[in-house]
């Protein structure tokens, strides 16, 4: 499943923004075959998720529906002990804005007679990102 992914990922010639990505993945597969199945979500959502209990959903086979386990199955073998990793800091301590100019730039391109950015998701993505005003 990921060889097929990456193979439609890098024959995509431009990917604009992040969620050109779950398009990309759902229509991966064959033609012919039922696409795959993409669940977005946010840095937020992930995070939560984190501090939380780790349920993790399978299956041991296609025709079974989901179960869950709480807990990934010890190792039987386990020749080291078990260390408890810290939770990953933030790489900012807010979200870091780009300069006005740069977001000029952005914003022109998705505006005048011909844009090169001219689809409403990816013009929403760029009108958000966080800019200083000076």
């Amino acid at each position: 499943m990921h060889s097929v992914i990456d193979r439609k990922v890098s024959k995509q010639p431009e990917i604009m923004v992040p969620s050109q990505l779950a398009k990309l993945i759902q229509t991966a597969r064959a033609t012919g075959k039922k696409q795959y199945t993409v669940y977005e979500i946010n840095t937020v959502d992930a995070l939560e998720k984190r501090k939380g209990e780790c349920d993790m959903l399978f299956k041991h086979s296609h025709m079974e529906e989901f179960s869950v386990v709480s807990k990934p199955p010890k190792r039987q073998k386990d020749k080291y002990k078990s260390k408890t990793l810290p939770r990953p800091q933030n790489a900012y301590a807010s979200v870091p804005k780009l300069s006005l100019p740069k977001y000029n730039d952005l914003i022109a391109l998705c505006s005048g007679p011909k844009p090169v950015v001219y689809q409403q998701d990816q013009i929403m993505f760029y009108s958000n990102q966080p800019h200083t005003q000076k």
